[in-house]
């Protein structure tokens, strides 16, 4: 309940392409934080994602969007970085990263990425 989640600073929440603008929706009105979405590679495209973020609002509630496009998708990821930048959503890799090497690549297309 909404009462229950005020002590929480923020609140991450996992998403996929087909649930995402709705949940993200529905999270932000039981609760007043900050979201973290982890979409898991979940979108097709960079529009699928700017459509997404133009959808749910609110971007000022959104503190980060965790590795929306595939891994793979490359040229989508600089789209999208380009876009986010603008609507002043910060990107993070997670799947993207697959070793310890963080280069110019990741800079071009994330505010940061995910350590584990």
């Amino acid at each position: 309940t909404k009462n229950n989640l005020k002590r929480f600073h923020s609140l991450k929440v996992k998403v996929n392409r087909e649930n995402a603008g709705e949940l993200c929706q529905r999270v932000l009105q039981l609760y007043n934080g900050k979201l973290r979405i982890d979409a898991n590679e979940s979108f097709h495209s960079a529009n699928d994602v700017i459509d997404f973020l133009e959808k749910i609002g609110q971007r000022e509630r959104i503190e980060f969007l965790e590795q929306p496009l595939k891994s793979d998708a490359h040229e989508e990821a600089l789209e999208l970085k380009a876009h986010a930048t603008k609507l002043g959503t910060i990107l993070i890799a997670d799947e993207s990263v697959t070793s310890e090497d963080i280069t110019s690549y990741f800079v071009e297309r994330f505010d940061g990425v995910n350590i584990k």
